[in-house]
């Protein structure tokens, strides 16, 4: 775990990994998402990373509370997490292999 950084200060509240070829994308290779606050601006996150190469692949803004639970659909391009007041966040991963802020049809 130590191989994905998150922000100075954050505290590590729950992960989960995707394994490589999700049935919804057979080209993706393996993900952990890492369930994370950041007291400095009391907010929490999710960050996803590469697992073979440690490079950070998107960043979620999570509930209010502390993320007790995270879990990867295995059949669907979705992740879902729980906080500490039992409030469930559901995010689709369905564009995970596009870059962020890339637009289709631009070049």
């Amino acid at each position: 775990l130590e191989r994905f950084k998150t922000p100075g200060g954050s505290k590590v509240t729950a992960t989960a990994v995707l394994p490589a070829g999700p049935p919804w994308n057979k080209r993706l290779g393996s993900l952990v998402a890492v369930a994370h606050t950041d007291p400095a601006n009391d907010v929490t996150l999710v960050t996803l990373f590469d697992v073979a190469t440690g490079r950070r692949v998107r960043q979620l803004i999570g509930p209010e509370r502390p993320i007790k639970a995270l879990a990867f659909s295995a059949s669907r391009p979705l992740l879902a997490a729980v906080a500490g007041d039992r409030t469930v966040t559901v995010w689709s991963l369905k564009d995970i292999d596009k870059e962020v802020g890339a637009l289709d049809g631009v070049s």
